[in-house]
């Protein structure tokens, strides 16, 4: 009987670990999110290359929140290396 307790109490932490590294992963990806939508929000329309580059992105913000951040800082790395 004990044994089978202590397994069951091992199989609740590690799932606790579990929850508690999806949240810590959650909170990093909305941070990052974050800090690039005020990155896009931060560009004056002259550093961008086209017009209505700032609306486009806002725009794949809204609507692809998930890639949205990763293409626009490959981008962003893409245009300052051409830049330099």
């Amino acid at each position: 009987m004990i044994i089978g307790t202590t397994f069951i109490n091992i199989g609740a932490i590690i799932g606790f670990i579990g929850i508690i590294l999806i949240m810590i992963l959650v909170i990093k990806l909305i941070t990052f999110w974050f800090r690039s939508l005020v990155s896009v929000m931060a560009t004056s329309d002259k550093q961008l290359p086209s017009q209505y580059d700032k609306i486009l992105w806002v725009t794949l913000f809204i609507f692809v929140p998930l890639f949205a951040p990763f293409i626009y800082t490959a981008s962003v790395e893409k245009y300052n290396k051409k830049q330099v």
